[in-house]
């Protein structure tokens, strides 16, 4: 009896496995084609979830701001990778997080990669390399964002002054009107995210792109 009911549960997870990687096995990937220097930063953004992934040629890293429904997340996370995340980092810690990683923690100070290094102060967080700053900004007492190139407003409660030398700024829908206006006088470039397109920003030592692709449904 016992034979049989290990043979059963090998039988399940054999099924398993096997469902697992027919679910992505006929999804189409998207190839960023990227450079030795450059670092893609991907935005994943829906009603579900708020998250970044961040990819070169050397590592694979999401960072998740807020997360509702993992499986929806699963679905486009997988257009972008091969194989399993190299690394996960989340704001507040997560429960039923069924996304396979090498390296799960809180995100704290400060963390090195090869190609970039992300640091935390109060409400912001940071994603540099050598000559550029991708700022990512929530409701917080810090509204110092004139260090940065980039700037994604995950939330906002405050009117920020907008540096003219940001080069474009992300934004969720619920960002006041009256802010977009700013950046719009300013010549600011705008991307507002949604569920219908995959919003890219390549960066490279001495340049960047953004990247627009619809999503097919």
């Amino acid at each position: 009896m016992k034979k049989l009911i290990f043979i059963f549960v090998i039988l399940l997870l054999y099924l398993f496995i096997i469902k697992q990687k027919l679910e992505t096995a006929f999804i189409e990937k998207i190839n960023l084609n990227l450079l030795d220097d450059e670092i893609a930063v991907i935005f994943l953004s829906s009603d579900d979830y708020k998250t970044i992934l961040l990819k070169d040629n050397a590592e694979e890293l999401l960072l998740i701001l807020d997360l509702k429904n993992d499986k929806i997340l699963k679905k486009s996370l997988n257009k972008f990778l091969d194989n399993k995340l190299d690394y996960l980092f989340y704001i507040k810690p997560l429960s039923n997080l069924n996304i396979d990683s090498s390296i799960r923690d809180v995100l704290s100070n400060r963390v090195d990669f090869i190609n970039f290094y992300i640091t935390k102060n109060s409400n912001i967080i940071t994603i540099s390399n050598d000559n550029y700053n991708f700022c990512i900004y929530d409701i917080g007492e810090n509204n110092d964002v004139t260090n940065c190139d980039f700037v994604y407003f995950s939330d906002m409660n405050n009117q920020i002054n907008i540096s003219e030398n940001l080069k474009a700024i992300f934004y969720e829908k619920k960002v006041a009107n009256n802010f977009k206006e700013n950046t719009y006088i300013k010549w600011i470039d705008n991307y507002e995210l949604n569920a219908d397109a995959y919003n890219i920003l390549k960066i490279s030592k001495n340049n960047y792109d953004i990247i627009t692709i619809p999503i097919e449904n």
